[in-house]
């Protein structure tokens, strides 16, 4: 058996900050994948599959317009008559938004 599914896991944890959470042996345990402890409320879950439509038209987008050093692809995706759209970024790139959100965080603590 493959073990990438669970180093998905851990590389998620360590690039985002938080942890990986344990589950053992009780996969019936419902609880997302990784808990970053100053962003609570973000339930993040890794799922590895061989083939996403997100992620083909992810990788779509980044082939047809990220051409020059620096370029990030972002694909917001929508399904039809629904009013939620989800946006589908690199995990390094997230994690860069949130270590600015702790930055902010840090500098407008300082400031009470």
């Amino acid at each position: 058996m493959s073990k990438s599914w669970k180093n998905l896991e851990y590389d998620a944890a360590e690039i985002l900050g938080g942890k990986r959470i344990s589950r053992g042996a009780n996969f019936s345990d419902s609880a997302p994948d990784v808990y970053i402890e100053d962003f609570p409320h973000f339930k993040v879950d890794t799922k590895r599959r061989k083939k996403s439509n997100a992620l083909t038209l992810y990788n779509e987008v980044k082939a047809k317009y990220c051409n020059e050093k620096g370029d990030e692809p972002i694909l917001i995706i929508r399904q039809h008559f629904k009013k939620t759209a989800l946006v589908v970024i690199d995990i390094k790139l997230f994690a860069r938004f949130m270590n600015l959100v702790r930055k902010e965080r840090e500098e407008t603590d300082g400031k009470t």
